[in-house]
């Protein structure tokens, strides 16, 4: 085993602002490591992330519309939720009861929340969700883009009386629309980047919990021996590894056998982390941040090496996909990507 990620839950202790958590794991003899402990302070936060196609229940609208679960690679999950059919139908916050559902039970603290939705719309006649609980009702309309799966505010917030299970409803506001991922929170100053945070555990009863320990940890062991440091890329798998500025940069080689269309899809959008893409006419990228937008290019048949390194003064982990849309779009005969262009 080359790499071990533990990411354990923390545990509060009832007496007191403390916790512990148990991880255990086996590393080979021989290799250097590299040890990174990422902490998160979740008290002021109160964050419930979800993955929008994990519902609990759903129902149709009285048109006939639905919410129906579509695979996209840019998703948090690899899914969305997408309303339809696309035909115009709409409903107003007014009117939420007849539009299509889906709900989710979840365990809140009392408070103010937030909302912030990742989705996307396909067109402006298409891009209006409703969220709500407790007889509540925000809104969002617009998400800024047709192309991209984007985050935004919803355009007030939930009161949450007193702490418990209570559920959360996402409703169609125009059909068309949508969404990956929907996250609350109490802090005003919070935004979700990238693919927003890791969704919340759910009980033994499919019950989303809040994220409200004092610290949310996670441990990433790399061996930075060369067969990590140095290995062979498959298209469409992503990677996740370790690198810090004194440390070896990384580099991944494939090659084409046809010219291709490619993906570079940043799974840490961070700016510590630059990659550079050399081939048969050199270097196609030099030094681009894991925090900019997922690049698409074409590439000439022939051998490619992806190279990773480290900003001055930076460590931790990066991940990213390099995919091929040709075979994504292809799969099993059916379009999967719903944001490249060679799926519309």
């Amino acid at each position: 085993m080359d790499s071990a990620v533990v990411s354990p839950e923390y545990e509060d202790n009832p007496a007191g602002n403390s916790g512990f958590i148990n991880a255990e794991f086996n590393l080979p003899a021989d290799g250097t490591y590299y040890a990174v402990v990422e902490t998160t302070d979740l008290d002021d936060q109160g964050l419930l992330s979800i993955d929008a196609e994990n519902y609990d229940t759903a129902a149709a609208g009285n048109t006939g519309d639905t919410w129906t679960v579509e695979g996209n690679y840019s998703a948090s999950g690899g899914e969305v939720v997408e309303s339809g059919p696309d035909n115009g139908t709409s409903y107003g916050s007014g009117s939420v009861a007849n539009a299509p559902r889906l709900d989710y039970e979840v365990n809140l603290e009392a408070g103010t929340y937030h909302v912030w939705i990742r989705g996307r719309q396909p067109s402006n006649s298409g891009n209006l969700v409703h969220i709500g609980m407790d007889s509540q009702v925000v809104s969002r309309s617009g998400f800024g883009s047709n192309d991209t799966l984007t985050w935004n505010e919803a355009d007030s917030t939930i009161t949450v009386a007193t702490s418990g299970t209570r559920t959360l409803s996402l409703w169609m506001g125009e059909d068309g629309v949508i969404v990956d991922k929907i996250v609350l929170t109490k802090d005003i100053n919070y935004t979700p980047t990238g693919q927003g945070p890791s969704e919340s555990l759910q009980d033994g009863s499919g019950v989303f919990q809040q994220n409200t320990s004092s610290l949310e940890f996670s441990f990433l062991f790399e061996d930075n021996s060369s067969s990590v440091t140095s290995q062979a890329l498959t298209l469409n798998e992503p990677y996740r590894n370790v690198v810090t500025p004194t440390a070896t940069e990384h580099t991944y080689a494939f090659t084409l056998g046809s010219s291709t269309d490619l993906f570079f899809e940043s799974l840490t959008p961070d700016a510590s982390y630059e990659w550079t893409l050399t081939g048969p006419s050199g270097n196609l990228f030099t030094d681009q941040g894991f925090d900019l937008n997922d690049t698409l290019l074409s590439a000439a048949a022939g051998s490619y090496t992806l190279t990773v390194n480290a900003v001055t003064n930076s460590t931790g982990h990066y991940g990213f996909r390099l995919l091929d849309l040709f075979s994504i779009s292809n799969h099993d005969g059916k379009c999967n990507d719903r944001d490249s262009e060679s799926c519309r």
